[in-house]
């Protein structure tokens, strides 16, 4: 269960807050060592309820993604470069289910809302975030995502992610995702209309970071659906910024700068393509978003 002395702890809502069970008076690694022994037990647990929601609603359900255990080294840089505490950590175990309609994925919402594992931290704030209900994010995306509380034996539990989606919104998250975890990178306060702004980009992440954006700027060109201008001016930051002469990415810190007047067109075009491709995508999922509205909002 969330640890008890934490309960008074509340977000900008008033709510308290969801935390890891995790001993902090233990050194970085050893939390991380209990976060992840908890969260591999918590994953079988997940995993089982996953098949009992699919279960539950035969031939709703499209496709179900049941990803490993994040990497340690991400968990590590989210509380070394982000200042997350260990305990903040919630989705080292997650999973997503895709759902064919919108009316479906609701339905389903609503069966994991009334079940034990949600039922116990209903009150706490950020236990339940739907983006088809609320606001989007900046670049268009939602979904709808449960943390659930996952028992472990020996009185303990562990927080799990669970998201809910359609097809056509997982598909523009799979090709923006690398853009947005680029922007990302930039914190909470980047805007590519401020000249102070900046994104670094840590040596250890460059080279993962920049296949990636390779290859969803390759396809994203292949479509023949974006602007082209943008896709030029990206693909001017990908070439000068994250590879070197012979296309292998670089191995070392990149640094995004946004004082000159062609570094602030290299930031809107980064933005607006990760906008643009949500937005394409959101105009394919008009026929799977056909639900009553009384439903889209039930509960």
């Amino acid at each position: 269960m969330p640890r008890k002395d934490l309960e008074s702890i509340k977000d900008k809502k008033g709510k308290p807050t969801l935390y890891q069970n995790i001993d902090e008076s233990l050194d970085l690694q050893a939390q991380l060592d209990e976060l992840f022994r908890q969260a591999e037990l918590a994953d079988r647990k997940l995993g089982k309820f996953m098949s009992q929601v699919i279960k539950k609603f035969p031939g709703v359900a499209g496709a179900a993604s049941h990803a490993p255990l994040k990497k340690r080294r991400a968990a590590e840089l989210k509380v070394t470069q982000r200042g997350k505490k260990v305990n903040q950590l919630k989705d080292i175990a997650r999973a997503t289910i895709e759902f064919r309609v919108a009316k479906d994925m609701f339905a389903a919402r609503e069966y994991i809302r009334n079940s034990s594992y949600f039922q116990e931290i209903k009150d706490f704030g950020g236990a339940l975030k739907d983006r088809y209900t609320g606001n989007p994010t900046a670049q268009g995306y939602r979904d709808v995502k449960f943390f659930l509380l996952m028992p472990i034996g020996g009185g303990q539990d562990h927080l799990v992610e669970l998201q809910l989606n359609i097809k056509h919104a997982l598909m523009a998250k799979k090709t923006a995702h690398s853009f947005y975890e680029l922007l990302r990178q930039g914190g909470a306060n980047w805007n590519p209309e401020k000249r102070d702004s900046k994104i670094v980009v840590q040596k250890d992440d460059v080279q993962d970071l920049a296949l990636k954006l390779r290859h969803d700027w390759v396809t994203c060109k292949a479509s023949g659906t974006y602007s082209q201008e943008v896709l030029s001016r990206v693909g001017e930051v990908l070439t000068t910024k994250f590879f070197d002469h012979r296309g292998e990415p670089l191995q070392e810190k990149v640094i995004l700068k946004n004082q000159t007047s062609k570094e602030q067109k290299a930031s809107r075009a980064l933005s607006k393509l990760c906008c643009d491709i949500y937005e394409y995508y959101n105009k394919l999922s008009k026929n799977q978003l056909t639900v009553p509205a009384a439903q889209m909002h039930r509960g």
